[in-house]
Order: C-alpha cells, then sequence, then structure tokens
C-alpha cells in the first residue's frame, strides 16, 4: 500500500460520550501515529442522522440506530498517512465481540449482534470511522467543508 496522507472523521458514540472514554480512545489514535485535526461536541439531531446513515435506511434496525444516535457525540478530523484505512484497522471489527482484542472495539466494548437484537436496540460499538474514499464526503456533512 502507497503511503498517502489524507484524513478521515470519526465519531465517538453516545455508548463511549456516556462512559467517558473520550480521552481514553483519543489517546488510542494518537498514540498510533494519528493526528486529531478537529474535534467537536455535538448534539446531533435526527435530520443530521438520517442523512448520516442513509445507506441503511432499508434495515430493519434504522429506526433505532437512528433514535439511539440523536444524541450527544465526539466528531473529529483525524489526520495522517493512509488515515482513513489505518483507523479502520484501529477501531477493529464493527460487532465488538469478533473485534480483535487490541482494537478499539475490542479494548472498550463487548456487545454482539445477538445481544443487541434480544434487547431490541443498535449495536453499541463506540467509534465510527469512515470507510476509505467516504470521509470526505462524511467530513463535508459534519463539518461543512
Amino acid at each position: 500500500m502507497a503511503t498517502q496522507r489524507n484524513r478521515t472523521l470519526i465519531i465517538l458514540k453516545p455508548d463511549a460520550v456516556k462512559r467517558n472514554i473520550i480521552g481514553t480512545v483519543l489517546a488510542e489514535i494518537e498514540s498510533a501515529g494519528l493526528e486529531l485535526a478537529r474535534l467537536k461536541t455535538v448534539d446531533a439531531d435526527r435530520e443530521l442522522i438520517k442523512v448520516h446513515y442513509r445507506e441503511k435506511q432499508d434495515e430493519d434496525f434504522y429506526d433505532a440506530l437512528v433514535d439511539w444516535m440523536t444524541d450527544l457525540v465526539i466528531v473529529g478530523i483525524i489526520e495522517g498517512e493512509n488515515a482513513a484505512e489505518r483507523m479502520k484497522q484501529l477501531v477493529g471489527d464493527t460487532e465488538p465481540a469478533s473485534a480483535a482484542p487490541g482494537t478499539i472495539r475490542g479494548k472498550y466494548s463487548d456487545d454482539s449482534y445477538s445481544r443487541a437484537d434480544a434487547e431490541d436496540r443498535p449495536l453499541h460499538n463506540v467509534i465510527h470511522a469512515s470507510e476509505p474514499g467516504e470521509a470526505e464526503e462524511e467530513i463535508a456533512l459534519w463539518f461543512g467543508e
């Protein structure tokens, strides 16, 4: 993989905010050699969340996801060499129960699809990181850039 300096978006989700692990997660990102370029607290409204998760609108869990994410979140722009790809590796698998132990989701959440389904709620996995190729669109949505 050729190195390229770029940026990506992260969202520390309501479960991370409520558990007061924001600094811990940000320290993990910085320890990995990535830079925090921008950071803000957002009391996310429904319309913003609906746009952000529009590709999931046909999923059964969509309304619950929108309800859950319509809350206080921390949104950041991360910069560095291959930032989007490195953040995806750092956060780990979407399902924390399947995430590698050293990843953010592997360390700070133990939720699973089966538990979330049984409790009729969205998966609580601490952090969102943009997919490579989607970062600039998501940054524009959240930061207006």
